[in-house]
């Protein structure tokens, strides 16, 4: 095998088609005839009647389903106020442990509404 390149071999050059390769159903741009109506609603238009035949156009009745977001609310608000006013309960002498557990209840409380009723979808 040569190490040499071939420098004998004619060069490849890359250009654009000027043919069109495909059939074309739409005319080109600037040639259509203004008289020819829009076939899109027209087509829309009959597959909303196949769709209604079928059935399948029909929405079914929502069903009601129980909400669990408030019995989850209040046990997470539950578990959180008996966590912090324990441990508020427990070293009743440090103010620190005092701060924190408001702090810790203020926050428990306003995330837990936040997540479950603003940023949660309905479950």
């Amino acid at each position: 095998m040569s190490t040499n390149p071939d420098f004998d071999k004619p060069r490849k050059h890359y250009a654009m088609r000027t043919e069109e390769k495909f059939t074309r159903d739409n005319q080109k741009r600037g040639q259509e005839d203004p008289n020819t109506p829009n076939d899109v609603w027209a087509w829309r238009q009959d597959q909303r009647k196949i769709e209604k035949q079928a059935g399948v156009d029909d929405l079914g009745e929502l069903k009601d389903y129980r909400q669990k977001r408030r019995r989850d609310f209040w046990t997470v608000i539950i578990l959180n106020n008996v966590f912090f006013g324990g441990m508020m309960g427990f070293y009743q002498g440090n103010p620190v442990v005092l701060i924190y557990g408001f702090a810790g209840i203020l926050i428990g409380t306003v995330g837990t509404y936040w997540i479950l009723y603003h940023l949660m979808r309905k479950y």
